[in-house]
């Protein structure tokens, strides 16, 4: 009997052959990677609500620093032109009070810096004396203190403590609102010899106190008689007006250093 030749490679008889047809039609699983374009898309939608997160964060949270106006603390506040209204009303009320010349005496204190990341300050003194009544002598000492926040808004500070005489923290009874001054000025009166204007502009609180001491060069039977009604202490109402102009021309003095 002829029987059918076997397929051998002429080696190992048991080995498997795997035999590939070229007719083989049978689907076939390829393997591909991720299109780009999708890996486009969803980095832009995954950036777009990112920064949809930060931008409703900064609306709930603003970052908003203080309008500073201009304003710079490059030198004294004392050593400025801004000091001669008051410094001219002192001399106009020490001639009214003696007929004769009068010599008025006046000097600028060392400044104060103070400069930080979140407010730069300087406070300063100017210091005045003028002759008085029956041969007496009244020293004004001017106080100026400004205070730049460049982090905060200090409004709500400002407004808080208006009432409040700076050098004491106790509440004054006598405060008047200035009009046109800043953004919100008062002028505060402790007692008949202080005053205290305080201004706020922005970022920017400015303070001007300014206090009269009577220093009598008489006996104290003289000192007695020279504060009775016929002889008043120093009242800075007069003032009024010398402490306004001074706070708007340091004002402008600020801008321009």
């Amino acid at each position: 009997m002829i029987s059918e030749p076997e397929l051998s490679d002429g080696g190992d008889g048991d080995r498997p052959v795997d035999v590939v047809s070229d007719f083989d039609d049978r689907p076939r699983r390829v393997r591909t990677g991720r299109r780009p374009w999708t890996w486009a898309v969803g980095g832009i939608v995954l950036a777009s609500a990112v920064w949809g997160g930060v931008l409703a964060v900064s609306h709930a949270w603003p970052d908003h620093h203080p309008d500073l106006h201009g304003y710079q603390l490059t030198g004294s506040p004392c050593e400025s032109t801004a000091v001669q209204p008051l410094t001219e009303a002192v001399k106009a009320s020490a001639t009214a009070q003696s007929p004769k010349t009068v010599t008025v005496t006046s000097g600028p204190g060392p400044a104060e810096f103070h400069r930080g990341t979140a407010v730069d300050e300087v406070k300063c003194s100017v210091i005045t004396t003028a002759p008085f009544n029956q041969g007496g002598s009244v020293q004004y000492s001017a106080d100026i203190a400004v205070v730049l926040h460049k982090k905060t808004d200090p409004r709500a500070e400002f407004e808080d403590e208006r009432q409040l005489y700076d050098s004491s923290l106790v509440p004054v009874d006598s405060i008047a609102f200035i009009p046109h001054l800043g953004d919100s000025a008062y002028l505060l009166t402790p007692s008949e010899q202080t005053k205290q204007l305080k201004v706020l502009q922005g970022g920017a609180v400015i303070t001007i106190s300014l206090t009269a001491d009577d220093g009598y060069n008489v006996s104290a039977d003289d000192m007695n008689a020279l504060h009775t009604p016929s002889h008043p202490a120093t009242d800075l109402m007069e003032f009024h007006s010398a402490l306004i102009q001074t706070a708007r021309d340091l004002m402008t003095t600020m801008r321009q250093r």
